[in-house]
């Protein structure tokens, strides 16, 4: 995690573009997200959120946008952030 681009712009950035299994990732991500984003409205914090998650993302490219492969990978992140 860290924060890049300009000061006080990002809260929270994390990075798993090493990490080849991008569903586990995206499973890392999600949670991080969910706990980010509850504690965050838990307070008077109001601000713009972006969740980049990376399986839907490649299987876009590599199946292209509504193909079987995307529609499942979109249910599969649908239910990791069901389940928090």
């Amino acid at each position: 995690m860290g924060t890049k681009g300009y000061p006080g712009n990002v809260d929270m950035e994390l990075d798993c573009r090493d990490d080849k299994v991008y569903r586990i990732c995206d499973e890392t991500v999600t949670a991080t997200a969910v706990e980010y984003l509850t504690n965050m409205y838990r307070t008077t914090q109001r601000s713009y959120t972006f969740i980049y998650f990376a399986y839907v993302d490649v299987l876009g490219h590599d199946h292209f946008w509504c193909s079987e492969q995307y529609n499942n990978g979109v249910a599969v992140v649908d239910e990791q952030v069901s389940v928090h």
